[in-house]
C-alpha cells in the first residue's frame, strides 16, 4: 500500500491517513477477538520496537527492557512516517529493507495501544531468536505458563463458536484423568496431553455450523483456525481427534488422517479413544459423573463412579463410543456405581 501511494506521489500527511485507516480496520478485528477492554501494558518484541525504544528512551543502552509512553511513540512515528526509505537509511542507519517498513510498523503499535487503552509499551531486548534457541534447548517441551496460554487461546476459540463451555471443560478434565491413568499403556508425553485437552475443549465447535455431522465441521473449523503455540501439524492432530469424538473411527479413506505419518496416526487413535470415552461420560451435558476412580483390571478398564444413582445413559453412550478404546487399548470399558460410604476406595 505504501509503495502504491508513493508511486502516485501522495502527500506525506495523506500517506499517514490512508495507512492509519487501513491499520485501524485490522486492529478493530483483532480487538473483537480479544476479551479485554483495557490492557495495563503492551509488550512489543520486534526490531521496529527496539529501534523506537533506542531513540525514545535514555535508558535503552543499559537496561534489559524499557517502558515507552504511547504518546512518545506516537510522536516518534509521526517523525518517521513522512520520510522516504532513503532518508531513513541516511538518518538512522537502517537497512533499506528495515527502512521500508519501520514507519507503518510503528503506526501499528500506536493503533494497538490506543485500541486497548494502553498508556505504556514495554520493549524487552529479548528477540524471537532468543525464544527459538530456548525452545531448542528445552527440546520442544512446554512450560506451565506456556500451556496455560495455549488453553486460553483454545477457550477463546470455543467461546467464539458458542460451545457448551461447562461440558467442554468437564470432558477435558476427564480426558486428562484418563490420559494419566493410562500413561503406561500409551506412553505419550505432556505435549500430547495438552493437545488432547485442546481437542476436548473444541470437540463440539462444529455445532456452530450445524448439529448434523458436527464432528466433521469441528475438524474443518479447527483446521482453519489459529491457536497460540500450536504448529500446523499440532493443529491437524487436534482437528482429527475432535473429528473422531463420535461416529466413524479413524480410517485410510479419510484424507486428512491418511496424510499423517504412522506415528501421528497412532497418536490420533490413542487420544481420540480417550475423548470418546470422556464425552460418553457426559452424554447428557449435566456433568453428573464427577467423582471417579480409574483402574486397569486383567480383562477390562474400570471406571468407578461415586454418588450417581443411575448410569443408564452413560452406559448406553459407552456402548456406542468405546469401540475405539477397546480396539486401541485391548480391553473394554466398564462403569461401576460406588456409594460414598464404601471404604478403602481412593479418589481420583
Amino acid at each position: 500500500m505504501r509503495e502504491s501511494l508513493e508511486t502516485h506521489r501522495a502527500p506525506a500527511d495523506r500517506v499517514r491517513t490512508i495507512l492509519g485507516q487501513h491499520i485501524q480496520r485490522l486492529v478493530e478485528q483483532i480487538k473483537n477477538s480479544v476479551p479485554i477492554a483495557k490492557a495495563p501494558v503492551m509488550i512489543a518484541m520486534s526490531g521496529d520496537s527496539r529501534f523506537a525504544a533506542g531513540h525514545i528512551s535514555k535508558d535503552w543502552a543499559a537496561a534489559k527492557s524499557v517502558r515507552m509512553e504511547t504518546k512518545a511513540l506516537t510522536g516518534f512515528a509521526d517523525k518517521v512516517l513522512p520520510l522516504t526509505p532513503e532518508k531513513i537509511v541516511s538518518k538512522y542507519q537502517l537497512t533499506f529493507q528495515e527502512a521500508e517498513t519501520v514507519g507503518p510498523a510503528l503506526l501499528v503499535y500506536v493503533h494497538l495501544a490506543r485500541a486497548f487503552k494502553t498508556d505504556q509499551i514495554l520493549v524487552p531486548k529479548a528477540t524471537l531468536r532468543d525464544g527459538l534457541l530456548k525452545e531448542m534447548t528445552l527440546r520442544g517441551s512446554w512450560s506451565g505458563s506456556f500451556a496455560e496460554q495455549v488453553l486460553h487461546s483454545a477457550k477463546a476459540l470455543g467461546t467464539k463458536y458458542h460451545i457448551d463451555e461447562k461440558h467442554a471443560d468437564h470432558v477435558a478434565e476427564v480426558c486428562v484423568k484418563l490420559f494419566r491413568a493410562l500413561q503406561p499403556e500409551h506412553r505419550m508425553d505432556q505435549r500430547s496431553e495438552l493437545i488432547l485437552r485442546v481437542a476436548a475443549l473444541l470437540h463440539e465447535v462444529g455445532g456452530y455450523v450445524s448439529s448434523r455431522s458436527h464432528h466433521k465441521h469441528s475438524m474443518y473449523l479447527i483446521l482453519n483456525s489459529d491457536l497460540f503455540g500450536l504448529t500446523h501439524e499440532d493443529m491437524t492432530v487436534t482437528a482429527l481427534i475432535a473429528r473422531y469424538h463420535r461416529r466413524a473411527l479413524p480410517g485410510p479413506t479419510h484424507p486428512e488422517y491418511a496424510a499423517l505419518d504412522r506415528d501421528r496416526r497412532i497418536q490420533v487413535s490413542k487420544m481420540a479413544a480417550l475423548l470418546r470415552v470422556a464425552d460418553a461420560l457426559d452424554r447428557n451435558h449435566i456433568q453428573q459423573v464427577q467423582d471417579i476412580t480409574l483402574s486397569r483390571e486383567k480383562d477390562q478398564f474400570v471406571i468407578a463412579v461415586r454418588n450417581v444413582e443411575d448410569l443408564t445413559i452413560e452406559r448406553l453412550a459407552l456402548k456406542e463410543k468405546a469401540d475405539l478404546f477397546e480396539e486401541v487399548y485391548g480391553v473394554p470399558v466398564v462403569l461401576r456405581e460406588v456409594r460414598a460410604e464404601a471404604e478403602g476406595l481412593p479418589h481420583v
